[in-house]
């Protein structure tokens, strides 16, 4: 039986620095100082820290197992965030099989993603990798070749990556190459998402708008500082907008949609 250490984040952690005549020497943050993993590199084990994590009454971290890849199968499926957890990544790599269901943030979760990429998914939606119902925050990660391929209905086959109906943050991500039937080939935003210093490149919708991004009315979407670049689309190449848009020092080029 393998142990499974799931550490709880603490909203306030006192910062010790040492000084020397005006010279900082060091600084050391209790409870963020070691890496080392909280699950080993197997599904199994993320799947039990996981559900260990939904089942703490407080805020959870889990660390895993630097640059591993953790294959995600019909079998083998990530259980909905329904609590306060950060999945700090190291350079690992969550890898969906042909069909597993994608990941699912619940209204009432609140789930932090570090360092980590999502590869493969291949799902019917709503979002190819992640459905957030609460609070997503996306730092430092990449998403790369997943779909959200439902051909039925508008709704599950739309967001590629991530499909938002909650609030979305993220920060220094890539989304290489995810696509979407309908809208969004990256991300559809139906809810409140900002989104800062990433880089959209090669995501697709077959029929519906935002070939990376599709923004739906009544929503509410900030871009700032990113770069939308050959995306393709059955309707604004890049970027489709029917809500709030905020749109600040970011690039948006070579995208295709017909005329």
């Amino acid at each position: 039986m393998c142990a499974i250490r799931v550490r709880p984040q603490f909203s306030r952690s006192p910062i010790v620095c040492l000084l020397g005549i005006g010279v900082l020497l060091g600084c050391l943050v209790p409870g963020r100082v070691s890496a080392e993993p909280s699950v080993g590199c197997s599904t199994s084990s993320l799947i039990a820290a996981i559900a260990a994590a939904n089942a703490s009454p407080g805020a959870d971290v889990i660390d895993l197992a630097p640059s591993c890849t953790y294959a995600l199968t019909s079998a083998d499926t990530l259980p909905d965030i329904t609590s306060v957890v950060t999945l700090a990544g190291h350079g690992a790599r969550l890898l969906w099989s042909f069909g597993t269901p994608g990941w699912q943030v619940t209204s009432a979760g609140q789930l932090t993603l570090q360092d980590l990429t999502l590869e493969g998914a291949y799902y019917s939606g709503p979002g190819g990798a992640l459905y957030n119902q609460g609070a997503l925050t996306v730092s430092g990660c990449t998403f790369i070749n997943n779909q959200a391929t439902a051909a039925y209905d508008e709704n599950a086959g739309s967001g590629g990556a991530i499909y938002n109906t909650g609030t979305l943050v993220v920060s220094n991500s890539r989304f290489l190459d995810n696509a979407a039937r309908y809208g969004g080939g990256a991300i559809l935003n139906a809810g409140t998402a900002t989104v800062d210093a990433s880089v959209f490149d090669h995501n697709h919708t077959a029929i519906g708008g935002g070939g990376a991004v599709r923004n739906r009315a009544g929503a509410d979407l900030t871009l700032w500082r990113c770069v939308l670049s050959n995306n393709s689309s059955g309707g604004g190449g890049g970027l489709s907008n029917a809500g709030d848009l905020v749109l600040q020092e970011s690039q948006i080029l070579s995208n295709t949609a017909p005329i």
